[in-house]
């Protein structure tokens, strides 16, 4: 399993482009934090990708990194 930063990175790539293959990383994101402050963030997220709303994901991806202190 890849660490957290690692995923998170992976994923601001994949918001950035617009690519809805980001929705697997957000589920492998909410497996590894499981029911942490942020789950209803990653939630928020994770409705927001699949809507095909990547700037407002953007928006939310930036919020959980600063709730995490995971420096972009």
């Amino acid at each position: 399993m890849e660490n957290l930063k690692d995923v998170f990175i992976e994923l601001s790539a994949l918001i950035d482009e617009g690519n809805s293959d980001a929705l697997d990383l957000v589920q492998e994101i909410r497996d590894m934090l499981g029911q942490s402050g942020v789950a209803d963030d990653v939630r928020k997220l994770e409705l927001q990708i699949n809507d095909y709303e990547f700037e407002e994901a953007g928006e939310t991806f930036a919020r959980i990194c600063e709730e995490l202190n995971l420096g972009e």
